[in-house]
């Protein structure tokens, strides 16, 4: 199989990819907000 660090590379990639699209919206509702 492949290397832990190939999947944990993969894994963290997921993770990332599926929770900075919230991040930027909360992000950007605050900035509207003090607007």
């Amino acid at each position: 199989g492949f290397p832990q660090v190939v999947s944990d590379t993969q894994a963290y990639r997921q993770f990332g990819n599926s929770v900075v699209p919230y991040l930027i919206e909360d992000i950007a509702k605050n900035i509207l907000k003090i607007m």
